[in-house]
């Protein structure tokens, strides 16, 4: 019985520890494969680092559909500000949809800057 509880540790302990580095989510970031891109988007919003948020937006008006079942039909826009609304905690002025529309993501990109996550040109 103690072995098979200690299996089951380890097991669950390595799951646990699945991490992807900085560099692979800038790398996945700036994909040309929407998966990956919504991957990266997601690992983002799910562990709340905000580090990584000005590459996520660097093309955060990508229009581009997912034919992923799971994402099925949303842009990565439409990804990219969930992330962000879920990063911030704050709704969006107004619903968004898979359509890119610049002032929704003017407002999250400027939430971001003054929260201090993308540093500002001077």
């Amino acid at each position: 019985m103690r072995i098979r509880n200690f299996t089951v540790f380890i097991v669950l302990l390595s799951a646990s520890c699945y991490h992807i580095s900085n560099e692979e989510i800038k790398v996945m970031l700036s994909s040309e494969d929407k998966r990956k891109i919504i991957k990266a988007s997601i690992y983002i919003s799910e562990l709340r680092d905000t580090t990584l948020v000005s590459y996520m937006l660097d093309d955060g008006m990508d229009p581009r559909i997912s034919h992923d079942f799971r994402y099925y039909g949303m842009s990565i826009y439409q990804i990219k500000m969930g992330a962000m609304k879920k990063l911030t905690g704050i709704n969006p002025p107004y619903i968004y949809n898979s359509e890119p529309d610049s002032v929704i993501f003017k407002f999250y990109f400027n939430l971001a800057q003054q929260k201090g996550w993308i540093k500002t040109k001077d």
